[in-house]
């Protein structure tokens, strides 16, 4: 068996104590878990049936509803639920602790209700600062409570205050607002209006340019017809000169043919004026 002395405040407030032959988890089982030392009064859990001792317990129930162990939230302690095996085995415990062992036991024993007292009377002193701490942390919040409302009514008053400017201001807004989206609007029509006359000028100048276009297309077919009109008359004066010159042609050749006639007819009258005075002649000499 091996000892180890606990000792809190330089007095010796238990022994934990192991014996070679005793399993493991016999010897873990008559420990609490929150003084590391053999039980006194055991007192398990609702919960989930971990076994403390019962001032330690207490006390730790004081500041926490969770098992030191599992953490499982527990409403009430018990030492009737215990079992009855763990009874014997604590008991066997005990009766096989040195004299020395036992007495330190018995100590823990005796000082164990006063444990708890002391850590019910530290609770209270603790709850009484706590109360006084509350009283006077609600007083100085009832006080901030009665400034920051005083502050409350000035600054709604002041609210009330600039809510009237800020109306008045709201009114003036509007109508800014309101000229401001009538000027955009004008903005926008005139935009409108002059992009509508930027078209209208692009389709005037290309009207202009059809027109010119068409204008010179037309002075060239016009200038073209009275080429061809003047082509025409010129073949035409060309086609009656030549009949001209054809019928002077004619004219002279018929002119010539008459004097050719002419010079026939002269020359038959002067043979027969020849004829004419031959027979005379032949009568005369014939009268004779």
């Amino acid at each position: 068996m091996t000892k180890t002395m606990m000792t809190h405040g330089g007095r010796i407030v238990g022994i934990k104590s192991k014996r070679k032959e005793e399993p493991e988890d016999q010897t873990e089982e008559l420990q609490c878990s929150i003084c590391v030392d053999l039980l006194i009064q055991p007192t398990n859990l609702d919960a989930c049936a971990h076994v403390f001792c019962n001032a330690c317990i207490s006390i730790w129930n004081m500041q926490s509803k969770q098992c030191p162990l599992c953490r499982a939230v527990f409403l009430s302690l018990s030492t009737v639920r215990v079992h009855r095996r763990l009874h014997r085995m604590l008991a066997d415990e005990v009766e096989n602790l040195t004299p020395a062992e036992k007495e330190v036991y018995d100590l823990r024993v005796a000082s164990a209700p006063s444990r708890l007292k002391d850590a019910t009377d530290e609770r209270e002193l603790v709850r009484g600062a706590r109360a006084a701490q509350l009283y006077a942390e609600r007083t100085a919040a009832a006080q901030r409570q009665r400034q920051v409302l005083r502050q409350l009514s000035e600054l709604i008053a002041g609210v009330r205050e600039a809510s009237t400017v800020s109306m008045e201001a709201m009114v003036a807004l509007s109508a800014a607002t309101a000229t401001a989206a009538a000027a955009a609007a004008a903005v926008q029509r005139q935009r409108q209006v002059h992009g509508q006359l930027l078209v209208s000028m692009e389709v005037i100048v290309a009207l202009n340019a059809a027109a010119a276009t068409a204008s010179a297309t037309a002075a060239a077919a016009a200038a073209a017809r009275v080429a061809r009109v003047v082509e025409m008359e010129a073949s035409e004066a060309l086609v009656a000169l030549n009949a001209a010159s054809a019928t002077a042609a004619a004219a002279t050749v018929a002119r010539g043919a008459r004097v050719v006639e002419m010079e026939a007819a002269s020359a038959a009258l002067t043979v027969a004026t020849a004829e004419v005075a031959a027979a005379s002649a032949l009568v005369g000499q014939i009268s004779i």
